[in-house]
């Protein structure tokens, strides 16, 4: 009884490991779509007519709100006291 026990807080653990790992990956992706965006967003002001500046911004907008999306069903994986976490990956 206490091996099946630990065996299945050990596969709980894992799994929460794939999924914090998961959700740092995710919100580095987002800070380094920081600088894309307010690229866009200057070459947008500097050029306001141009469809394909306008084009630019919105898909990274859409990225980022999917990328956004998936952070937040994978914090639903979480036990509660750490869906608020900020996680940072190791470097």
């Amino acid at each position: 009884m206490a091996a099946e026990f630990y065996s299945a807080a050990i596969e709980i653990s894992a799994r929460m490991d794939e999924v914090l790992a998961r959700i740092a990956f995710l919100e580095e992706e987002l800070v380094d779509m920081g600088n894309g965006t307010a690229e866009a967003e200057i070459d947008l002001r500097r050029r306001p007519t141009d469809p394909a500046a306008r084009a630019r911004l919105e898909v990274i907008y859409m990225i980022a709100r999917d990328i956004n999306k998936t952070i937040e069903q994978l914090r639903r994986a979480l036990p509660p006291e750490m869906r608020q976490m900020r996680i940072r990956r190791a470097q």
